[in-house]
């Protein structure tokens, strides 16, 4: 079981949106609220428009909008309040549950809350349509991501397993991504997962650089034996590996083999396809949690941040977990 001493107890807060990954958002929240003893925080953004865009309205349509939408905004607020309520309900049993619903900016607001309650994380539902259909709702979930203070999980709508079978870590071993690596040892002991898989994937591939090896020497007139290739390769998943451990320092302590194993692997060959292999149930490690480290600049490095990878992660059903830099 989780040793509490090593659990925090600040909120964890659910960012709900009432679509279709509302159910698993809500069971991955409450199970990690009971099992850290924190108190969980349902959140809802209700969006609301500027006075600047209502006053433009009114001029240039001659209605009062301004008091048709303040009257919208306040029915909104109260269906939305009612919805939490409906939710909180079965879970005040064993938690703490407080309600919260704010009117502004959706990312904003995730990210401002999430501050203001210091939470240890905030959860987000990402629906499998949303990524292909609803721009908005990534352009949010990619806007929170870059401004919270703390790890965010993100929860598709796919079935979910009752357990985690293992966490995996996908670490590019950049300074940016030492926290990632930290806060999958947290969250593996909260969520029991009897496994942690440390990876990191080097994307050049064996065949490949033993060609472009081979074309080298021939145009420098030398030769190359034919296990120069598998010996470069085993030295490089060597040097990778002692890496990924020193990485990993003292946060296996609380993996010790009585309880639960660590496992430090190097993989090659494109980023996305190669976790999706080592996660998946029948190819893989059936890695319940997949965890990023997160990139202020990730726009830019989006293998690293996460922005490509967790939505992947979500369609298979995978928790997806992105820490940013400065994450405690």
């Amino acid at each position: 079981m989780s040793d509490p001493k090593r659990l925090k107890h600040n909120p964890v807060v659910a960012a709900v949106d009432f679509d279709s990954s509302l159910a698993n958002t809500v069971k991955v929240a409450s199970e990690l609220a009971r099992r850290s003893q924190s108190k969980l925080i349902l959140l809802h953004a209700v969006r609301e428009w500027s006075t600047y865009t209502t006053s433009t309205l009114e001029g240039n349509m001659g209605l009062p909008l301004g008091d048709v939408m303040a009257a919208n905004l306040q029915t909104e607020i109260e269906d939305a309040r009612q919805q939490l309520n409906d939710l909180a309900a079965p879970l005040r049993n064993d938690i703490s549950v407080e309600l919260k619903v704010v009117a502004g900016i959706p990312n904003q607001v995730v990210a401002a809350e999430a501050v203001l309650v210091q939470a240890q994380v905030l959860i987000l539902g990402s629906p499998v349509d949303s990524w292909r259909r609803k721009e908005h709702r990534l352009s949010t979930l990619l806007s929170v991501l870059n401004e919270a203070p703390c790890p965010v999980l993100v929860v598709g709508s796919a079935p979910l397993d009752d357990k985690i079978q293992a966490v995996a870590i996908a670490d590019d071993l950049t300074p940016w991504s030492k926290p990632a690596v930290t806060a999958a040892f947290y969250f593996a002991e909260a969520l029991d997962a009897p496994h942690v898989y440390h990876l990191h994937v080097n994307p050049l591939q064996r065949e490949r650089f033993a060609q472009a090896l081979r074309r080298y020497a021939q145009r420098q007139g030398t030769h190359v034996r034919p296990e120069s290739a598998n010996e470069f390769f085993k030295e490089l998943e060597h040097d990778l590996s002692m890496q990924l451990r020193e990485r990993a320092g003292e946060e296996t302590v609380w993996y010790p083999d009585r309880e639960g194993r660590y496992t430090a692997s190097v993989l090659h060959g494109p980023v996305i396809d190669t976790i999706e292999t080592a996660i998946s149930k029948d190819q893989g490690w059936n890695a319940g949690l997949i965890v990023f480290g997160q990139h202020r600049t990730f726009h830019r490095k989006p293998f690293r941040a996460g922005n490509v990878p967790f939505g992947e992660m979500a369609r298979l059903g995978k928790l997806a977990l992105i820490v940013p830099p400065e994450a405690a």
